[in-house]
């Protein structure tokens, strides 16, 4: 039998099991980033009478315009948006939840690809050396050699038998070869199948990463929306507990369908939390974001205080009776005292009487605070409205508790309606002297519309 010529391993298979390797690898997904955005700042401005609504994470203009939208809209927009940051949130999450499960079945392709080709590779080997066995076997003993130890026999009479028995022999090396060859081909079938269900697995990696993107960027708009209106909220329980003054059953229908409608966010947004699933390969980046819905500091854990027991000192710049004064029947900050009294004297010639309520003292709120939220400055100062029970809202960040609002009656009657006459002087007139519609509620005016 003439020497087999050198045989060498197919190099597909070593580059397949490394490629297996870094695809394992890459299919854990790297944890996501920590949202930081989605918290409410406290509105709070520093020199100005006119406060400013800011909220943590509007990195841009649109984001900034949405906050405030949702913070000045009727609520039968607040609810549209609502459902349609639901909808977009769960409609991601089926298209994560889809990419994930293509990724998880790739890994097992990938696996048991890599796994026929390194049997395959093995099966290579074994006929290897079965074939190097037979060539060593040819040089020590020559083919023709063996066929004349056959011949010599003393059956060799049989010409027949002797033919058999170098037909048997010639068989069985050539079975061999043929089995390398097999061997080789089925290797190399499996090589290219495993490095293409190599790069699939990588491209349904790319595409599950993709979609989790994604998800987590739909889960910081969620975060953000929830965040915009528990400080809606807050502006709404502010503005019902100053309204009460004005008109007891319109605050209370204020704050009952305000109420109603925080719940029904929090209902859409799953209770508050919104993370993806951590998953069995995810390495917990599944996680990753599930903050609950506004980022807010945890507060000390203290005992409630006796009734004696002062609550702690307000922040700075917390308007007083000694920083407002009376105008009409408006009690306003003394800075806008005089656009107050240019209002109601154009009202006046224009035919309506204009009458109604402005500061509210945030004493009263901070004793509510204390009795619904807790005793810790955080508590009375810091921790979301919704949060407290019942929700109440935080003192000191009201238009009214700084003197720069008015709820507005005409001839005694709160207007409630858009097609109140005196509304729609308001609309038109009001700011000349600096004061802007809540649109939202059509008695609130103040320096900054919110």
């Amino acid at each position: 039998m003439p020497r087999n010529p050198s045989l060498r391993a197919p190099r597909g298979v070593s580059v397949v099991l490394a490629a297996a390797s870094v695809v394992a690898a890459v299919l854990v997904p790297s944890p996501a980033r920590a949202d930081e955005g989605g918290s409410v700042g406290d509105g709070t401005s520093s020199g100005d009478d006119t406060p400013s609504v800011t909220v943590e994470g509007a990195t841009s203009e649109r984001e900034a315009s949405a906050s405030v939208s949702t913070l000045q809209a009727d609520r039968a927009a607040v609810r549209s948006q609502v459902a349609a940051a639901k909808a977009a949130r769960d409609h991601q999450f089926d298209k994560w939840a889809m990419a994930h499960l293509a990724m998880g079945a790739a890994k097992e392709k990938v696996e048991k690809a890599a796994l026929l080709a390194v049997q395959a590779q093995q099966r290579v080997d074994a006929a290897q050396v079965r074939v190097q066995e037979y060539a060593s076997e040819a040089f020590m003993n020559p083919p023709a050699l063996e066929s004349m130890a056959v011949l010599a026999m003393s059956e060799s009479e049989d010409a027949g038998w002797a033919h058999e028995v170098l037909s048997i022999s010639a068989d069985q090396q050539s079975r061999v070869l043929d089995e390398l060859a097999s061997a080789r081909e089925s290797a190399q079938l499996r090589t290219e199948r495993a490095t293409r269900i190599a790069a699939e697995a990588a491209e349904a990696e790319s595409q599950s990463k993709s979609e989790l993107e994604s998800l987590e960027a739909q889960l910081r708009e969620q975060r953000r929306l929830d965040a915009q209106i528990d400080q809606r909220l807050d502006a709404a329980l502010a503005e019902a507990a100053a309204l009460r003054e004005v008109d007891a059953d319109a605050a209370d229908e204020l704050e009952s369908e305000e109420r109603a409608l925080a719940e029904d966010s929090k209902a859409a947004s799953g209770g508050g939390s919104s993370a993806p699933p951590a998953t069995s390969d995810s390495g917990g980046s599944g996680s990753s974001g599930g903050s609950s819905a506004a980022a807010v500091p945890t507060p000390t854990t203290t005992a409630k205080p006796k009734t004696t027991t002062p609550p702690p000192s307000p922040p700075s710049g917390v308007v007083t009776w000694s920083d407002v004064t009376k105008v009409g029947s408006f009690w306003v900050h003394r800075s806008i005292a005089s656009n107050v009294q240019g209002l109601l004297s154009a009202a006046s010639s224009a035919g309506f009487s204009l009458s109604g309520g402005g500061f509210r003292d945030p004493a009263s709120q901070i004793e509510l605070r204390q009795a619904h939220c807790g005793p810790t400055y955080y508590d009375i100062y810091e921790k979301p409205a919704s949060q407290c029970s019942p929700p109440t809202a935080i003192p000191g960040r009201s238009m009214h508790e700084r003197g720069l609002a008015l709820d507005i009656k005409s001839g005694g009657a709160l207007i409630t309606s858009r097609s109140n006459p005196a509304y729609q002087w308001l609309a038109a007139n009001a700011s000349a002297y600096g004061f802007f519609n809540l649109p939202s509620e059509p008695w609130h005016w103040s320096t900054n519309g919110s």
